[in-house]
Order: C-alpha cells, then structure tokens, then sequence
C-alpha cells in the first residue's frame, strides 16, 4: 500500500466550540512522508508550523491542542484528525485562520463529507504502520479510569463510559477498517450535561456550543434536550475522539484498543507510554494483508450514514 493524500485543497468556516471564534481552514495536498502539519495563518509567527504529534500536545482540557516552542496553538483538532483517519488521507497541510479547528456540527461528519467528495490521490511512498508488541496501561487510580494497547492485526476499539442518566452505561466495541469509521463513529457529536454549560462558559469553553453541534443530556429529567443521531452517539463519539487522538502517533497503530471512562488526556498519556520503550512497538511498513484492512481504505461516500 502507498500513502495517500488529497486530490484538490478542501475548506471550512465556522466557530470554535471552546472559542466561539471564527476560523477558516484549508486542507491541502502533502507529499509523501509529511504526515499531517498545521499552519497559522492568522499572525506574525517565527515558526507558523505545528506538526499533528502527540509530543506536541500542549492541553487536553475537553480537547486536544497541539502547540509549538514559539506558543502557536490550535485547538480542538481531534475530529479533524479523526476524520483524515477516517478516509485513509495520511499526508495534509492544514492551513488555519483563527485559534480553533471549527466545530461545525460537533461530529467529523463535514470533514469526512467534503474529502470524499474531492476523493484520493495514491503517492509513490509505501505505508508504514505502528505494530504494538505487548500490552501498554494507562490508568487514574483515583477514578478507575484506564486505557490499554493490545497486540492485534487490524485496528479494533473497545470503549465504556459512565454518565448520569439518561446516557448511564454505554459500552461498543467495534473493528475499525476500511470505511467502518466513517459508517459507525464519524457522525457522532460531542456531549455535556445540561448542569455543567454554565461552569464551562466561565471556564472560557463551550462558548461556541449550541443544539446543533452538542448533544446536551439533562440529568433532572433524564432527556436528552434533543434526540440523538444514534442510540450510542455519547460514546461513539469518545471512540471518535480516541481514533484523532491516536493519529498522534504518526502512523496508522495496529492494535486492540480498551478504553473506560477516559477521554484525551489518558489517550496522549497511553501514546507516551507506548514510546517510551522501544520494546512496545515497531515501525514496519505495511503488507498488502495489513494495507487492506487500515481504518479508511476502501472508504466511499456511500458509507456515511443518513441523519
């Protein structure tokens, strides 16, 4: 399998969710082995550069920002990785004008809709994949939470969380190839409770947050204020956030992946842990047995569900 990248530049305006700014990003073509970098365009930045890496995640307060040494930061740029992973594009640049990746409708669904529009381009570089070698842990004693690395041979997800009612207990477990990203998570957006909107407004976040692009659950009534895309839309999208989050790593990861009640600080922890011996992992590259079974091959507009 080669890498892939777009065939044509694809753009999007909207308001942050945290920020409630505007912001414009362009997604465009990348050679091969660039991986995926984002640009400030909005300032007189040194260095306008910040590679999509997990070393370069600089906050995981109810997103992912990734910044660089000269202070340049984007935000909330996990459904937009999310959704690069989603359809198989392993080399962007992304240009952006503004702090904040936007929100649009709180899922990948945008992002994923308009790359599979313009479609793929195949590059004259082969594909390499993480291959995970033995179990690596993340975990929060204090609240049980943890993630886990497996060995496998495709991408496979397992998450559970844990919610007032009306979302309680959720579990999924799902195998993430070819375009079954696009199918069962992409279309997930971000939820809160109604109780907490207020506290994350004086905390500066939430303030671009609205009906449409949040699914808000009320634990009085135990309603949701508007009915779900699907019945397991809340952790549908934790798994969604988790496969951007992941992307961190700088190539497709080969693993079985355990999640409860975590969220993206224990996804970038465990991505640490994974590296911080050599003996966890291996960079290989991909066979055509493993190239037909990573997340976004095969990938078509077909597969993304109906709303």
């Amino acid at each position: 399998m080669t890498q892939t990248s777009l065939n044509n530049e694809v753009s999007f305006e909207g308001e942050g969710l945290h920020s409630g700014k505007l912001s414009h990003v362009t997604v465009h073509s990348a050679s091969p082995d660039t991986g995926i970098q984002f640009f400030r365009m909005d300032g007189d930045f040194r260095d306008n550069c910040v590679p999509a890496h997990f070393r370069n995640v600089v906050d995981t307060l109810r997103c992912t920002t990734l910044g660089n040494s000269d202070g340049v930061r984007v935000k909330t740029t996990e459904h937009l990785l999310a959704a690069l992973v989603a359809c198989g594009i392993r080399n962007a640049k992304i240009e952006i004008s503004g702090e904040e990746v936007p929100a649009l409708d709180g899922s990948a669904r945008t992002f994923v809709k308009k790359f599979l529009q313009t479609g793929l381009t195949d590059q004259e570089a082969p594909q390499k994949i993480i291959r995970v070698l033995k179990r690596v842990t993340w975990a929060d004693t204090k609240s049980d939470a943890f993630v886990s690395l497996y060995p496998s041979d495709s991408f496979e997800m397992e998450f559970t969380i844990e919610y007032p009612l009306p979302i309680g207990t959720q579990s999924k477990k799902t195998s993430l190839v070819n375009g079954s990203v696009v199918t069962s998570l992409s279309s997930s957006r971000t939820f809160c409770l109604n109780s907490e909107i207020e506290y994350l407004w004086s905390k500066g976040l939430g303030l671009g947050g609205n009906y449409n692009n949040v699914a808000v659950l009320d634990e009085v009534s135990n309603k949701y204020l508007f009915p779900l895309r699907q019945p397991d839309e809340p952790v549908s999208h934790k798994m969604l956030d988790a496969v951007g989050d992941l992307s961190l790593s700088g190539y497709p990861i080969l693993s079985r992946f355990v999640g409860y009640k975590t969220g993206h600080h224990a996804n970038i922890e465990v991505l640490r842990e994974l590296f911080s011996d050599p003996e966890n992992y291996e960079i290989v590259e991909a066979s055509e047995a493993i190239s037909s079974q990573l997340p976004g091959m095969k990938a078509k507009l077909s597969d993304l569900p109906q709303i």
